[in-house]
């Protein structure tokens, strides 16, 4: 038996509450106000969500809290990638970003 799905609007309105709280959840922890640090893979996906949702400036300050050591060696390959694009977004934005030109393989502004 199939069950019968909400509306469209229904959907979007729950996924929309969903990645809200999902960037609250990173927005404390990057302030600081988290109960207890995630782990370094979890850091990383939270950097793929930012940098999906163009939150440049969140995935630029996440990238600076992962240790390359403690995260799984793809995981943490694929964000270094992500976030160079994130540094070379906000600069064309205007958006600080502490990354400097040698890491990010982009010439400086």
């Amino acid at each position: 038996m199939k069950i019968r799905t909400s509306s469209k609007v229904d959907e979007t309105a729950v996924v929309r509450e969903r990645l809200q709280a999902r960037l609250r959840e990173i927005r404390r922890f990057l302030r600081g106000e988290a109960s207890e640090p995630p782990s370094a893979d979890l850091l990383c996906i939270w950097l793929e969500l930012a940098y999906i949702l163009e939150c440049d400036d969140d995935a630029i300050e996440l990238f600076q809290r992962i240790s390359e050591a403690e995260a799984d060696p793809y995981l943490y390959g694929r964000v270094r990638r992500l976030v160079r694009v994130a540094r070379q977004r906000a600069g064309r934005r205007g958006l600080s970003s502490d990354g400097d030109a040698a890491e990010t393989g982009a010439a400086p502004a």
